[in-house]
């Protein structure tokens, strides 16, 4: 789906609101809301972007880490004898 789709036309909106699984009209109304309230119309839970790219990046250390983990001991596991 190019960028910009969204807009152009009303079964193109129905489209995509199959697609994503979300109600009738839902990205209408976040475009008017976009388009009036700017950045402030979709707030994050009152985190700034940098708070929230932080704490994403704690996430992402933290996936990083189970997985070697989890690499470690499919590695030991793998060595022992049946």
């Amino acid at each position: 789906m190019p960028y910009g789709s969204w807009n152009r036309g009303r079964s193109q909106g129905n489209e995509i609101e199959r697609e994503l699984g979300i109600g009738s009209g839902r990205p209408y109304r976040w475009k008017k809301e976009l388009s009036q309230d700017g950045e402030r119309a979709f707030p994050c839970n009152g985190k700034s972007r940098d708070e929230q790219l932080e704490a994403l990046r704690k996430e992402n250390r933290e996936l990083w880490e189970e997985r070697d983990i989890l690499r470690k001991a499919n590695a030991i596991f793998s060595r022992l004898p049946k």
